[in-house]
């Protein structure tokens, strides 16, 4: 460890001691000189600083001065108007309103109806009374049409039994034969037909008849003489006339109704496989491509989609572009490409 410097080698160096006190004089000198430093400081500031006016106290010769020199002055805060305004007397308001009509009616405007303030709808009057039926019957026609529309047919048919009026069940049974994906067979619809030729819409029943035939339920020469009285309305009709010509023995006849009926039949995923293996003994890649081109421009997407399998790979390119364009989906150009 340093040694410790002595006390005579402290007292060599420098130290501070405190001053002494100043004299009463030479205090008011300080002070007098520190007031005028202060009061310099301040003329400085305010030459320099720019400082808020005080407000103004509009008086009657500053309002005189403004509109000599033409200043602009703050106007007064407006109070509520309904307070301000005087009430506007009847006669005044009826005069006005006879102004306004009197314009209306010389420019002939057309105005919107007010709004109602309630919708009701319209109620429909339930009817009590028929000239034709009976009060029995008119009930039981209100609870079969209620079953027809929740599509119930088979409790919609037993209740038109009933009636004592045979009109209804004939109805019933006759909008029942236009559905169609109901349960009725041929016979059913060739009966209907043959007992009511009066009947509106016939055209549709035999159209739906003829989607009912089969040559395992029905004989081919039930069919054949089913066709004789009228020619088939629709392809899948062809085709099942063709397949009866073709077990009596008739071959031209019955292969020209195949290949006609194969372009334009409506075939379900299920048909279309069983008579497509039945019939491709007289069914060529033609009939096929002549299919596909009829399905593509009656727009039958999902037909045209099942026989693109049934065709070869150059028509394949050809019928997914225009199965694209139909459906206006996504890669038209890179399945155009494709196409040779």
């Amino acid at each position: 460890p340093k040694p410790q410097p002595r006390i005579e080698e402290l007292s060599k160096k420098e130290i501070i001691i405190p001053k002494s006190l100043p004299k009463t004089g030479e205090l008011q000198k300080e002070e007098a000189s520190q007031i005028e430093l202060q009061s310099n400081i301040d003329k400085t500031l305010k030459e320099e600083l720019i400082l808020p006016k005080n407000k103004p106290i509009f008086s009657d010769l500053l309002k005189l001065q403004a509109k000599q020199k033409k200043l602009l002055l703050p106007k007064k805060k407006p109070e509520d108007k309904a307070i301000d305004q005087p009430k506007i007397l009847e006669k005044e308001k009826e005069s006005i309103e006879e102004k306004v009509v009197a314009k209306i009616d010389d420019k002939k405007l057309i105005f919107p109806k007010k709004k109602p303030l309630i919708y009701k709808e319209p109620v429909t009057k339930k009817v009590t009374k028929s000239k034709h039926f009976s009060k029995q019957d008119l009930k039981l026609a209100k609870k079969v049409f209620s079953e027809i529309e929740k599509k119930r047919w088979t409790s919609a048919k037993n209740l038109s039994k009933r009636f004592k009026n045979r009109t209804i069940y004939k109805f019933v049974k006759w909008l029942y034969l236009l559905e169609p994906n109901n349960q009725a067979g041929f016979y059913q619809y060739i009966n209907f037909i043959n007992l009511h030729p009066n009947f509106p819409r016939l055209g549709r029943l035999r159209y739906l008849a003829e989607h009912k035939i089969t040559t395992e339920t029905v004989k081919e020469k039930r069919i054949i003489q089913w066709f004789e009285e009228k020619e088939p309305l629709s392809g899948y009709g062809k085709l099942m006339l063709g397949q009866s010509y073709l077990i009596e023995g008739n071959l031209e006849k019955g292969v020209s109704l195949i290949k006609d009926g194969w372009i334009t039949a409506s075939l379900s995923k299920r048909d279309l496989k069983y008579l497509k293996k039945k019939l491709k003994k007289y069914l060529n890649t033609e009939d096929h491509i002549k299919r596909a081109d009829w399905l593509a421009w009656e727009n039958k997407y999902w037909d045209l989609k099942r026989m693109l399998r049934y065709l070869p790979k150059d028509y394949q390119a050809l019928y997914n572009a225009r199965l694209l364009l139909m459906s206006k989906s996504y890669g038209v150009d890179n399945a155009i490409s494709k196409v040779p």
